[in-house]
């Protein structure tokens, strides 16, 4: 359908912009069907827009509504002051059937309301407003019967679901005087394809035979039909050339047998069997072969027995017996056994053996004696070796092991090297604490004696003679926290002591030593550190 046209805010009067004479109901009242279901549908069929009028029509049912409530309640409410002033039950029950008449009887939405909160629950319906639609019409308007006056486009459907082979399809359909939607279900059906014989089994010469022909769907492919044909069995027996079973083949000096039978060529059948006897095929001489043999030893004959025997049965037909004569031990050169072998300071053995070489026996057995070898020295090893440190010198074992036993025939000490030497640097500005770099030690020590009240302080030989020995030079013994002296100090060389007595150091603090050296070619004076010292 076309969308209408507007001017003016209006619809024109073109004819084919005009609302179907089948638009308006036979009750055109009816406000709570046009204000639900019917309204919503009529914007569909007119592309959104209302019908025609619609909208003047439904602004005159909001005001005379809104005009019909006020006049119920204020009339509600001058009855409520009167029920209170009686106060008896008859007045409030007069009051009660009036507030109903006012609002319409008990066929309007406030009577329904009314008598559904006064009736039992199970008196109680959904639906109380049927207008002036007798109940068949009302009840066909709301399920989509076709007994309904509707009007259904059924050339147009608004949605389509195809039925297939396994499931049911419906078209929908709208009515063009309400919008409301009419399904129309459709079933599906198979699409039979090409027949096929499944099952077959043969009939033959005494049983019956058959086979299903079948058709399937040719687009689901479920199975469509099925129908079991009898095929008849093909009568006489068709034998085939006899056959021999069940042979049990003679021997020499005895016959066989065997079974003749003969079979169907259709439904393999036995169709008889008859036994039958062959005779025996005496005995066939073979060569002379060797039954046993023995060889001759050094103390005893020998001997070969030969034998003639049947080529079929494998019977000895024959046999004769040939002897060898003994043939005496053959001695050999000696053969060592037994053998200790000799140490370097002890004596070995062995025994010399003399053995036939023929048989292997033993012909006579002498002891041999193995003198001691004594030791063999080999070249001197190094044991014990320790690397030489900065305050001692390095060492090691000279060994010499005998080659043969491995014992330690000598050990001699010897040096690797003198001592190192410590690897102070060289003093530098800022505070720091020499150290060696190769053994960590202090190049100043600090100590404390408890009972002399007194500290102590060394400085090693070496950095002392190279770095302080020809400078000026001052010590304090400061506090690690303060920074500040403790005690009065008394220069005295490499080594010495500093008056602890009036020490402000007490157990549990920590102190460190600080010299300070001044060099008159270097403006800046060098001060050095101890590590730090805690007093007991």
């Amino acid at each position: 359908m076309k969308r209408p046209v507007k001017k003016g805010g209006e619809y024109t009067d073109r004819e084919e912009y005009k609302a179907l004479s089948e638009y308006t109901p036979v009750y055109p009242d009816v406000s709570f069907f046009r204000e639900s279901a019917v309204t919503t549908h009529e914007e569909n069929v007119f592309c959104g827009e209302a019908p025609p009028g619609e909208r003047q029509r439904r602004r005159k049912r909001k005001k005379d509504k809104e005009e019909e409530k006020k006049k119920k309640e204020y009339a509600l409410r001058m009855l409520l002051r009167s029920a209170v002033r009686a106060g008896a039950a008859v007045l409030a029950a007069v009051v009660l059937i009036s507030v109903i008449s006012l609002n319409g009887g008990f066929g309007t939405k406030t009577g329904a309301a009314v008598a559904a909160a006064l009736a039992p629950a199970k008196a109680r319906t959904a639906f109380n407003e049927t207008q002036l639609y007798t109940n068949a019409e009302l009840l066909s308007l709301w399920n989509g019967e076709e007994s309904a006056p509707h009007k259904y486009d059924y050339a147009n459907p608004v949605n389509v679901l195809p039925a297939t082979c396994k499931t049911a399809g419906y078209a929908e359909y709208v009515c063009s005087v309400c919008g409301i939607t009419h399904k129309v279900t459709t079933a599906g059906a198979h699409v039979p394809g090409a027949e096929v014989t499944e099952n077959a089994v043969a009939a033959t010469c005494g049983a019956d035979g058959g086979h299903d022909l079948v058709v399937y769907c040719s687009v689901c492919g479920d199975e469509v039909s099925r129908t079991h044909v009898t095929d008849k069995a093909t009568g006489a027996h068709t034998p085939l050339p006899s056959a021999a079973e069940n042979a049990n083949v003679g021997n020499c000096t005895a016959g066989g047998t065997y079974e003749e039978v003969t079979y169907c060529a259709v439904c393999g059948k036995e169709l008889s069997r008859v036994t039958k006897a062959t005779a025996a095929s005496g005995h066939t001489a073979g060569d002379e072969q060797i039954k046993e043999h023995k060889d001759a030893t050094c103390t005893e004959n020998g001997y070969t027995i030969t034998a003639v025997y049947c080529t079929v049965c494998g019977e000895e037909l024959s046999s004769n017996k040939t002897m060898i004569p003994v043939k005496g031990h053959n001695v050999g050169f000696p053969v060592e056994e037994n053998r200790t072998e000799p140490t370097c300071t002890s004596n070995g053995a062995c025994d010399e053996v003399y053995y036939c070489l023929t048989c292997g026996a033993e012909l006579g057995r002498n002891v041999k004696t193995l003198y001691a070898t004594g030791h063999t020295a080999g070249a001197a090893v190094s044991e014990n070796s320790t690397a030489a440190t900065c305050t001692a010198a390095g060492h090691y074992d000279s060994v010499v092991y005998c080659t043969v036993c491995g014992a330690e025939m000598s050990r001699t000490a010897k040096t690797s090297g003198a001592a190192l030497g410590h690897d102070f640097p060289a003093p530098t500005n800022g505070s720091q604490t020499p150290r060696c770099s190769r053994c960590g030690e202090e190049a100043i020590k600090l100590s404390y004696d408890k009972t002399a009240k007194k500290f102590s302080y060394t400085i090693d030989r070496e950095y002392y003679t190279s770095y302080i020995s020809d400078k000026t030079v001052s010590l304090d013994v400061c506090d690690s926290v303060t920074g500040s002296p403790v005690c009065e100090p008394m220069y005295n060389g490499q080594a010495g002591d500093i008056d602890a007595v009036g020490t402000t150091a007490k157990p549990g603090d920590k102190v460190y030593l600080k010299l300070t050296i001044a060099d008159p070619m270097n403006p800046v004076s060098i001060v050095l550190l101890s590590g730090l010292l805690e007093i007991k």
